[in-house]
């Protein structure tokens, strides 16, 4: 796989030195504050607002069809897609790598828009999900971030950890069984709450 080298406009690498590191067993999840420059994240906010109400340009979530969760069509959107060509260059992967000891290749980027009821139960990702990266793009709600447990059996789940959902705010984590994660407040009215997910192999 040849990798783009591009220059990092809207990420700040200097983020994954500043990283606080949870352990559990095979788990390691590390919280990432400020994953954008500063100026950046306000472009990603505006560009945000001007594409809230093309419906064309969004679509349901697979296998999330009944959930109210939609995702960008980065594609359609210039911005967007080139602020992907950084979550797919070299210079990111790389950092990765360096910081957060991952095997990775390759990666992509996920827009997600989140409204009114949606929620998801405390889960761990399907095969697919091998590394994933989630920031927090706009307002804040401490109980709106997402949710870490101990996974112990089908029917118990021992929470250690919700974090706030806030701008720029986020988590890194490996697909392992010992850990499960999800978002158990409902997203209230009037909220809207957009995550950038990052899936990396």
């Amino acid at each position: 796989i040849i990798l783009k080298t591009i220059r990092m406009e809207y990420i700040n690498l200097n983020a994954f030195d500043d990283l606080i590191k949870i352990t559990y067993k095979n788990a390691n999840i590390f919280l990432i504050h400020d994953f954008f420059k500063k100026e950046s994240l306000e472009k990603i906010k505006n560009k945000l607002n001007e594409v809230y109400h093309e419906e064309h340009l969004w679509q349901k979530v697979h296998k999330q069809e009944i959930c109210e969760r939609r995702h960008l069509k980065i594609e359609e959107v210039d911005f967007f897609r080139e602020l992907n060509e950084e979550f797919k260059s070299s210079e990111l992967i790389n950092k990765i790598k360096d910081t957060l000891g991952w095997d990775i290749n390759r990666g992509g980027l996920i827009i997600w828009h989140d409204t009114e009821g949606y929620d998801i139960s405390l889960h761990v990702d399907n095969e697919n999900v091998k590394h994933a990266i989630q920031i927090y793009l706009t307002g804040k709600d401490n109980q709106l971030g997402t949710s870490f447990a101990r996974k112990q059996d089908e029917k118990s789940n021992d929470i250690f950890m919700t974090l706030p959902y806030k701008e720029n705010f986020g988590y890194c984590m490996k697909n392992v069984d010992d850990v499960v994660h999800g978002l158990l407040t409902k997203v209230p009215k009037n909220f809207d709450r957009y995550s950038f997910y990052s899936l990396y192999d």
